[in-house]
């Protein structure tokens, strides 16, 4: 008895042994799987956001750039300016900044000034009477070059707010300009700071090139009053935002501004001098990897756990599991023959069962309604309406050419009334694959085919009266029209002959 036992214990032990290594084995690629397969959505998602976002300001920049210049060059605008410097009438003026005060509420412009080549303000919607040193050179390059000129992002002093400025020649004066002031905390910043998808550490970043160092544009989600104060020299090689002036672009790893290790995805803003870097601490990916770690570590001890629990049940109760599986699997059977009874006598539709002589062998509750009671153990040809070729349809599907065929036949109901019947026939095999009958299932398609036939007549007659109506219309002589009306009525209407008498 003890060896008996013995020589049960020890392949229990080792199939638990194998099970628990493979469990574990299982766990561990599975983790590292997920892990790969979490850094690499990371990636796509850091990569999809900078693409969203540089292709967004890569399409606003330009269209403001013409925005600015058709606007200068707008002959009203360039009728009332033209007007207002020759007599500094205050009508001139007041309808002047009207027509400012309009364009700002439809472009969403912060300001627009009037200004001379000198950087003197002659006209402005705010209270300002000279632009900063930093617009000269830009008012004068525009007046000078007869292009849009922008000033990229600059801190505004007065306004205490980073301002982009659009700067465009006046068409009818080289030593004039307009600007056009935008406010970035409108449009850019919050395009910026909008992440699409819950996280603590992600953000985007725009920087550009200084001299010999990366300078950020704007306010950033971990430092206050980061925007043009927090520079950095390119040299610091770990720096994503170095990284993007050097003309790295893609995905990079390396230390943020804090000092935090980040994944980042790197572009370059086309047409601007721009780089957008998007990022998310690397901590925030650990941290949610750890999460799913502690889980599948979880579910590992478990499972081996549940291993062990049940080889240690697999000796005491393997006779009486296996009685209580033959008892639940014969109730199961039971259960299932008679869940499929009740359904196949719920069903509205006929279902009949046939034998290689096609002699009915079984039908549910509507097949037993339609032919009657006495059905079963006769031939399927004792219900025919006049010459059919039904048999004939349904022999390849005796003969295993076909499994599936459908057939329209009619058939004479136990009250003696003809009716059509649409079946869907499929063979009967055995476990050995060889043809034991059909079963089918029919519908009364009798009064349907009926409509459609109604149908296709009102159809044909609707058709000849328009088609006449037409002719009416379009044909004047009297035996023409006749003629074609006849030809309307044959063609038409399907007949073979029609005359008209008077």
């Amino acid at each position: 008895m003890k060896h008996k036992e013995k020589s049960l214990t020890t392949p229990l032990f080792l199939i638990f042994l194998t099970l628990a290594l493979c469990i574990a084995a299982a766990g561990f690629l599975y983790y590292r799987q997920y892990e790969k397969k979490y850094r690499t959505g990371v990636e796509e998602q850091l990569a999809a956001i900078a693409d969203l976002k540089s292709v967004q300001i890569a399409s606003w920049y330009p269209d403001e750039m013409r925005d600015a210049s058709l606007l200068a060059d707008n002959f009203i605008l360039k009728g009332m300016t033209s007007r207002w410097m020759d007599g500094r009438n205050p009508s001139d003026r007041a309808t002047l900044l009207s027509y400012f005060s309009a364009l700002m509420k439809e472009h969403d412009y912060a300001g627009i000034l009037l200004v001379s080549d000198q950087g003197r303000v002659l006209l402005s919607t705010g209270t300002t009477e000279r632009v900063g040193p930093f617009l000269v050179p830009f008012v004068k390059q525009a007046t000078e070059t007869r292009t849009v000129v922008s000033t990229g992002l600059y801190p505004c002093p007065v306004h205490e707010q980073i301002h982009i400025d659009f700067v465009s020649p006046v068409a009818h004066d080289k030593k004039t300009a307009l600007i056009f002031r935008m406010n970035a905390e409108d449009f850019l910043f919050p395009l910026l700071q909008f992440w699409p998808t819950p996280s603590r550490t992600a953000e985007t970043l725009l920087v550009r090139r200084e001299g010999g160092e990366v300078v950020y544009l704007h306010e950033l989600r971990h430092r206050q009053d980061a925007a043009f104060t927090l520079r950095f020299p390119l040299e610091k090689t770990d720096l994503p935002a170095a990284m993007a002036v050097r003309g790295v672009e893609g995905t990079a790893e390396g230390n943020d501004y804090r000092g935090v290790r980040v994944i980042a995805n790197i572009r370059a803003v086309p047409g601007t001098p721009w780089f957008l870097i998007a990022k998310m601490d690397e901590s925030e990916i650990a941290a949610a990897l750890g999460t799913e770690m502690g889980e599948i570590i979880v579910l590992v001890c478990i499972l081996i756990l549940a291993a062990g629990l049940g080889a240690g049940l697999v000796w005491r109760h393997q006779r009486a599991r296996f009685y209580r599986e033959k008892f639940d699997s014969s109730q199961r059977l039971l259960a299932l023959s008679a869940r499929q009874e009740a359904i196949l006598a719920a069903v509205p539709d006929i279902i009949m069962e046939v034998d290689n002589q096609r002699v009915y062998t079984w039908a549910n509750r509507s097949g037993l309604d339609f032919f009657g009671e006495d059905v079963i153990g006769r031939e399927a040809a004792d219900f025919f309406e006049g010459e059919q070729d039904t048999y004939r349809v349904v022999k390849p599907l005796f003969n295993g050419i076909e499994d599936v065929i459908y057939v329209e036949s009619w058939q004479r109901r136990r009250d003696g009334q003809k009716r059509l019947l649409a079946w869907w026939c499929r063979t009967l095999k055995d476990g050995n694959g060889n043809i034991m009958g059909a079963l089918s299932t029919a519908r009364d398609i009798t009064e349907r085919k009926r409509t459609e036939e109604h149908i296709r007549r009102m159809n044909r007659i609707l058709k000849i009266l328009s088609n006449i109506n037409q002719a009416i219309v379009r044909i004047r002589d009297l035996r023409k029209l006749f003629d074609e009306t006849c030809r309307i009525i044959v063609e038409d209407g399907g007949l073979t002959m029609a005359w008209i008498g008077l």
